[in-house]
């Protein structure tokens, strides 16, 4: 359970940063279509237009890639972390519980993790696929906590 909310959660704010760092780029850079306009006159080329356009937009998209950069690999360190507990504590389930509930447990966690493109879209769709898991991750919970209580005889 803790990985998976940790891994919905971290998807949840990268996926937002980067959309919010995009965003901030797309008006910067009707900004700065504006400005390199009305800089240049009606005698600007297409082409002088955009690379003067870029010329400006350049500190912007190297602070935008940075950081992208920067958040996927605190994701990735965070991603594997979460792998490894999560590894373990199916190891520790797997003679306390019955088989059929640790292939299922596997099964999830194995289909929760699995690799995916680290962008922004692809990012987006891995946080669907967490979201939409949730159903499934609450009702494997639950088996697992009645099976744990009535071991416990409770």
């Amino acid at each position: 359970m803790e990985a998976y909310f940790s891994a919905k959660t971290g998807m949840y704010y990268i996926t937002t940063t980067l959309e919010s760092l995009w965003a901030s780029l797309n008006q910067l850079s009707a900004q700065a279509d504006q400005i390199v306009r009305q800089q240049g006159g009606p005698a600007l080329t297409v082409a002088e237009l955009e690379q003067r356009k870029q010329q400006l937009l350049q500190p912007f998209q190297t602070y935008n890639t940075q950081q992208g950069g920067l958040r996927w690999n605190q994701y990735e360190q965070k991603a594997k972390e979460n792998h490894a507990k999560a590894e373990i504590n199916l190891m520790t389930l797997k003679p306390l519980i019955p088989t059929a509930l640790y292939d299922e447990l596997t099964a999830l966690f194995v289909r929760l993790s699995a690799p995916f493109v680290w962008d922004l879209p692809h990012g987006k769709e891995k946080l669907k696929v967490l979201e939409d898991a949730m159903p499934e991750v609450l009702a494997a919970r639950n088996k697992l906590v009645q099976l744990l209580e009535a071991k416990l005889g409770r």
